[in-house]
């Protein structure tokens, strides 16, 4: 394919983005050292990609709640997509808000690395220098990665249109003038339910009765439009040693190779 075709399709298909353009961080076993690869998807990633397509089918955005082991890959994938959906949709704003400074940091560079290592020709410029935890487009997109802790009032200020909380069970340290429920129910009713726009809590499990886990149970029982879904490392040889599914993501196996 040229060029134009090339782009075109990278805008258009995020699997075939992530696997040409994209580099995460990873150990390689045999040496102990980290280096950058190529983004390869793995079991769990292709099962929440299929339900995320399952729902821009049906309507049209995203709202999915994630309760999962850690080391799956998901803070990896939802980054990727966040830069994708900044660099191919125009006046975006992707925010993602973690509950500690560390794994802001963390989940930002997953992001900037990407954003760091593509080829130069392929999607929009940068609109500045990158610098803190955010990054701007020249497209006017801006994806944006913040510690929790801030104000009711400042959260319902956000207008993203790609949201992910991470970690949410822990964001009630140190907090006293909110609660947890006030500033994650801000942040979600930040997000207009329109096409095209990403929201996902996800966590690893922390006891009950917390905010993350009160939404779990809604979403099990049906009373939310929050999708569960819920990724063990003990299903990892059973429930998903299994052919993906086929949806308008379909043959994403084939595609990797």
């Amino acid at each position: 394919m040229n060029k134009k075709q090339y782009i075109t399709k990278c805008k258009k298909d995020f699997i075939f983005c992530a696997k040409e353009q994209y580099k995460i961080r990873s150990l390689n076993e045999s040496t102990g050292k980290f280096g950058l690869i190529p983004f390869k998807l793995n079991p769990e990633q292709i099962d929440l990609l299929n339900t995320i397509q399952h729902q821009l089918d049906t309507l049209g955005y995203v709202r999915i709640i994630i309760l999962k082991s850690r080391k799956l890959g998901f803070s990896t994938l939802i980054q990727a997509l966040a830069v994708h959906h900044c660099q191919w949709t125009r006046h975006s704003e992707a925010l993602t808000i973690a509950h500690h400074r560390s794994a802001t940091e963390y989940i930002f560079g997953i992001g900037k690395r990407i954003v760091e290592n593509m080829h130069g020709a392929v999607g929009p410029s940068l609109g500045e220098k990158v610098k803190g935890n955010r990054i701007a487009w020249a497209n006017g997109s801006t994806f944006q990665c913040r510690t929790q802790g801030g104000s009711v009032d400042k959260e319902r200020g956000a207008t993203p249109t790609f949201l992910h909380l991470s970690e949410v069970p822990s964001w009630g340290t140190g907090r006293v003038k909110s609660s947890v429920a006030d500033i994650a129910q801000a942040l979600l009713n930040s997000v207009p339910d329109v096409p095209g726009t990403f929201v996902f809590l996800e966590s690893t499990a922390r006891g009950a009765g917390n905010y993350f886990h009160e939404q779990w149970i809604n979403s099990i029982a049906g009373d939310t439009y929050f999708a569960p879904k819920f990724y063990s490392w003990a299903d990892r040889e059973t429930e998903f040693n299994v052919k993906a599914p086929t949806t308008k993501l379909q043959k994403i196996e084939d595609k990797l190779h």
